[in-house]
């Protein structure tokens, strides 16, 4: 959301900000919690890429293309999970 305030974009990965600055800040959040709760770190790079799934569903509607937006939800949950990996690494 704060992405999407700041560029004025309907939807922040439209932004040049969301790659500069959404997704630094959604891994080093991910990498702290993988760090303070190893168990399961997956769930810290895949929860707030979910939540922005929900909210532009929410926001934007599903729209024809749905499916290939599930997709690319997914293909950007993938550095968020592994900076959590790599913080419960550290905490072992």
């Amino acid at each position: 959301m704060l992405v999407s305030a700041i560029s004025g974009e309907r939807e922040a990965w439209d932004s040049p900000w969301y790659l500069f600055l959404g997704m630094p800040s959604i891994c080093a959040v991910a990498a702290v919690l993988g760090y303070i709760d190893r168990t399961g770190p997956w769930r810290w790079g895949v929860l707030p890429i979910a939540a922005q799934a929900g909210w532009m569903f929410m926001t934007q509607g599903f729209g024809n293309l749905w499916p290939l937006g599930i997709a690319f939800f997914l293909v950007l949950a993938l550095p968020p999970t592994a900076a959590a990996y790599i913080g419960a690494v550290f905490r072992r």
